[in-house]
């Protein structure tokens, strides 16, 4: 997931199981986003202030509040698919995969490998397939220009090596999950602002004919609240001391 409060970073550990730092937390019941869940403690392996979302059996998500500002928060949401949690927007899961698309001919020749090297076999096209994984850190395209093979990692033993973009200006992009299962993005997504710099910039002369995206606005601060619990009032107060009063 990536965060809002970080831009940039991405958030690894989204299991749904209880944090180490949980199990024994007398949690209380938060209410983020019109939804009630029972917040942990602060998770202190983040330089902000981090806090695990819970239902009554599992965690369904995160709060980021600002360290020195703790009004100042989002709270993320685990969903049912990659791209989805990803972005924290509501992508479509396409009722085909790959597969549907490419000729009996490509299949096999995925197939013989045990489709172990599909993404590397795309690199011969301009059809770039796009996972969460890779969308998170964009990679680069290793080209010997002897022998013509082309990888996303380096070559070994080829001296003539010219590196690309892995979004060129004539790719096509096909987001996919792990399971080759494809998917839409929403017109107005963070996705394509995660492209752009690995794309021709609007009004270049070799860019595509495509419509500009514009970057959505960050979404407004959502009410919060919460039932306290006697037993962690203390660590509470802790965690976030009271505002000075002004006299």
């Amino acid at each position: 997931m990536y965060s809002i409060l970080k831009p940039n970073y991405v958030y690894r550990n989204i299991s749904d199981d209880i944090a180490d730092h949980d199990e024994d937390y007398d949690a209380e019941e938060w209410h983020y986003n019109g939804r009630d869940v029972f917040r942990g403690s602060l998770d202190r392996s983040y330089e902000w202030n981090v806090y695990w979302l819970y239902n009554e059996v599992k965690r369904v998500g995160l709060a980021e509040h600002d360290p020195d500002h703790p009004e100042i928060f989002h709270a993320l949401w685990f969903h049912d698919d990659p791209f989805s949690m990803l972005f924290q927007e509501e992508w479509k899961v396409s009722d085909k995969t790959l597969w549907s698309i490419l000729s009996n001919e490509a299949y096999q020749d995925c197939l013989e490998d045990d489709f172990k090297t599909v993404i590397t076999k795309s690199l011969n096209t301009n059809i770039r397939l796009m996972t969460p994984e890779l969308l998170t850190d964009i990679p680069e395209i290793h080209e010997c220009l002897k022998c013509g093979k082309k990888s996303l990692l380096p070559l070994n033993g080829c001296s003539e090596i010219k590196m690309s973009s892995y979004v060129g200006p004539d790719c096509s992009v096909l987001f996919v999950d792990d399971s080759y299962i494809m998917y839409t993005a929403p017109a107005d997504s963070r996705v394509w602002s995660t492209l752009t710099p690995h794309r021709p910039q609007p009004g270049d002369a070799h860019a595509p004919s495509e419509p500009e995206q514009v970057p959505e606005p960050p979404p407004p601060q959502p009410d919060h609240h919460h039932t306290p619990n006697r037993h962690s009032e203390q660590q509470l107060t802790q965690e976030h001391p009271p505002a000075p009063q002004s006299p």
